[in-house]
This record gives C-alpha cells, structure tokens and sequence, in this order.
C-alpha cells in the first residue's frame, strides 16, 4: 500500500494551495475577511493501512467538551508559539487527544488551509499512519475513535450537500453518514478536498 502515499505525498508536492470556501461561500463569491484575525489551527489527517485497504481515522469529541461536543473530527487543535511548525502542532494535538506517538506519523503533505465561520485558519496535515498504531483516548476531549474506508469518501454518491438554518441565515455544508456516524462541517470540507485532490490518481 505504500505506492499510495507515495502518490498522495507526490500530488500534494505538486499543486497551488489554496483556502477551501465552504459551499454558500462559493455561491456568493465571498471571500476571506481580510479584516478578521483568524485563528491558527492544524489537524492531522491519518491515513492507516489496514488489510491492503486505506483507511481515514477520525474521532468523536467528548460530551464534555464546550465546543461541538460529540462531533466529529480530526484530531488537532490550537497551533501554539512552542509548535514552531504547523505539522508539530498536528502531530502534538494526536499525541495528547489519541495516544499517537511522533515515530508513527510519517507527513506526506499540506492541504488547502480551511477557514471556519467561528474565527479559525486550519492547516490539515496528510500523514500515513504505522499499522500497529492502538489508540489511547484522552476521555476529556476524545470519546471515539474509528476508522472510514477511503473508498467509501471518494465515492460521490456517499457526498451529500445540505442546508441548515441559523440565527436566520442559510448555510449549506458538506456531509457524510459513516454508520451510525454523522460527519459534516469542516471535517466534510476538508476530506472533500483531499479526495477531490487524490481520486482520479489513486483510481479508489
């Protein structure tokens, strides 16, 4: 399976970064605010091989987290001035949040960054991920982590766009339904981008 994410790490080399707009952004034409300071994330986006079939580990935030209890997500977080790069501060926030160790992360590469409508500029770190990584839950910010089949995300009819209502406003975002697993947001937007980046490639 490694011929993948030498691909993928190749294909992430050799393209323009650019930010992902959510989909009503795109409708409207918006733009970044360039007036609005924005703060810095990372996540780490973990690709495992499991059986000779590519996986993406995801996890499910604590209920006793203030913010987006019981979402789903990447693991990552707030970049810190003693990260020094964006792919330390991904790989320190799946340390803390999932057990996993700096020697079984190998980078392949960045996405487009994602700006989220609550202030934040993520920086999604692609990595692949050691076989026999076992995770070890912190029960404060993580109460699950599973595994998508990669198949199973680039497959379009698996990709959904919705809309939803708040505070009077109409907002449409992508979404996937994984089992019994609603995943939607930033964590869709930024698999959206990756797959779009890899589908036709990596011929999944």
């Amino acid at each position: 399976m490694h011929k993948y994410y030498s691909i993928v790490k190749s294909l992430l080399a050799n393209r323009n970064n650019k930010r992902i707009s959510d989909v009503i952004a795109d409708k409207l034409k918006k733009t970044k605010d360039k007036n609005r300071k924005y703060i810095s994330a990372a996540t780490l986006f973990p690709l495992i091989d499991r059986n000779n079939k590519i996986y993406v580990i995801l996890t499910e935030r604590s209920d006793y987290m203030n913010d987006h209890p019981g979402q789903v997500c990447f693991p990552g977080g707030k970049y810190e001035v003693s990260d020094k790069t964006m792919e330390n501060c991904a790989k320190r926030e799946a340390l803390e949040e999932i057990g996993m160790k700096w020697n079984q992360i190998n980078i392949l590469g960045e996405l487009d960054k994602c700006i989220t409508s609550t202030g934040f500029q993520i920086t999604p770190i692609v990595a692949s991920i050691d076989y026999n990584f076992i995770p070890k839950i912190d029960k404060g910010e993580v109460s699950k982590v599973f595994e998508v089949p990669l198949e199973f995300l680039t497959n379009y009819t698996n990709r959904n766009i919705v809309s939803s209502v708040y505070k009077s406003n109409i907002y449409s975002f992508y979404e996937y339904n994984w089992e019994n697993k609603r995943i939607w947001g930033s964590t869709a937007k930024i698999i959206v981008n990756f797959c779009d980046i890899i589908k036709e490639d990596l011929n999944i």
